[in-house]
């Protein structure tokens, strides 16, 4: 079945929705009756994040329709996923978010187990554009068990999925223009200068040097200046 998949993804190319549809089809197959995707708020310089949609059946809602302390929740718990960069079944850490977070973890569960969810595999995903989020399988039973081979193929859908995902929403990433000015603070950050530092070389206020590394983050979807260097050079920005 998996290997059906494969070929089904390679056809349906980038495009979203047939990608979502394959993901969804996959989920379903081995059992999951919802499915979650976010972009990481580590990375919300990113300017055309796909949404996070659960599927349930028929239902589908954004994470906006959540009510606000649960969307922020499931995002610490997301920024917690990504951090880690393990995929976690969620009945093996339960006890670990109810002891940091009790009255949120009980509200949580209890409307996710009226909509039928008992259970969750949770992936973090890593993209290109240093773009991260997270994909999460739900389950109407516990997973335990012979698990193994079927949490492996979901891993995998999931970075798949992902990968796909941002390169769809991010190819015009691609096509990133710096100004002369960008390109020389660029230029130097990549050489490991500080902003007074760099201010001092370009002849211009520390202050605008900030402005500049703020723009630069922006136009490449980074969130720091390692990434930036790191962008800027597979990007031909930097020598």
């Amino acid at each position: 079945m998996f290997a059906e998949d494969m070929n089904e993804i390679g056809q349906a190319g980038h495009e979203p929705v047939a990608l979502v549809r394959w993901l969804v089809s996959l989920a379903a197959h081995h059992g999951a009756n919802a499915l979650t995707y976010q972009v990481s708020d580590l990375f919300d310089s990113f300017e055309k994040t796909p949404p996070h949609i659960y599927f349930l059946g028929a239902q589908k809602f954004s994470r906006h329709m959540l009510p606000p302390e649960h969307a922020a929740a499931l995002g610490r718990c997301n920024t917690f996923l990504v951090k880690n960069g393990k995929p976690i079944v969620l009945s093996d850490f339960l006890d670990t978010f109810a002891a940091l977070e009790p009255k949120m973890t009980d509200e949580i569960m209890s409307e996710a187990r009226a909509r039928g969810v008992q259970d969750q595999f949770m992936v973090p995903v890593f993209g290109p554009f240093t773009v991260n989020g997270v994909v999460t399988f739900a389950f109407p039973q516990t997973l335990d068990g012979e698990r193994d081979a079927l949490l492996d193929d979901l891993e995998t859908a999931a970075s798949i999925f992902h990968m796909r995902m941002v390169r769809h929403f991010g190819s015009q990433a691609e096509d990133t223009h710096l100004s002369r000015r960008e390109n020389e603070v660029l230029d130097w950050m990549a050489k490991g200068k500080t902003n007074a530092e760099i201010a001092l070389i370009l002849g211009i206020k520390s202050t605008s040097v900030g402005t500049y590394v703020r723009r630069i983050f922006e136009k490449m979807g980074v969130s720091d200046r390692v990434s930036a260097a790191v962008e800027g050079v597979k990007r031909g920005f930097v020598n």
